[in-house]
């Protein structure tokens, strides 16, 4: 009995693996505004992050350019980008989420809040260490 030639089985491919992320919660640390409280979320996949600021004890109504720095909070130190504005809602709390390339995380790096809708005085920041 002849028996035609059997195929190997094709498997089926596997699927792309999620990649993971890690987030990390920092508290904001009140600086100039000394009501200003909350946290910035860093999470980080696949050489991208996403920076989400949440704060507190803001003036009602009142806009905050938020900035991501290098250096270590509570210094000025150097510009790097602007990740928006956060509007504060009639109870004083606002937030703001920017994606940026995750090589601007981690130590040395900084958020700022400053007290008004574009650079001055700091009224919050957060070290992302």
């Amino acid at each position: 009995v002849l028996t035609a030639p059997v195929a190997p089985a094709q498997l089926a491919p596997t699927p792309p693996t999620m990649a993971h992320a890690t987030s990390q919660a920092l508290p904001l640390v009140a600086v100039g505004d000394p009501g200003a409280r909350g946290t910035v979320t860093v999470t980080t996949r696949s050489g991208r992050a996403a920076i989400s600021v949440v704060a507190g004890g803001l003036p009602a109504g009142s806009l905050h350019s938020v900035h991501l720095h290098f250096g270590n909070c509570p210094s000025a130190g150097s510009h790097i980008l602007v990740l928006g504005t956060l509007r504060a809602d009639a109870s004083g709390s606002g937030s703001v989420t920017a994606n940026v390339n995750a090589v601007f995380t981690g130590p040395g790096h900084f958020v700022i809040i400053y007290i008004g809708p574009s650079a001055g005085p700091l009224g919050a920041c957060a070290n992302l260490a």
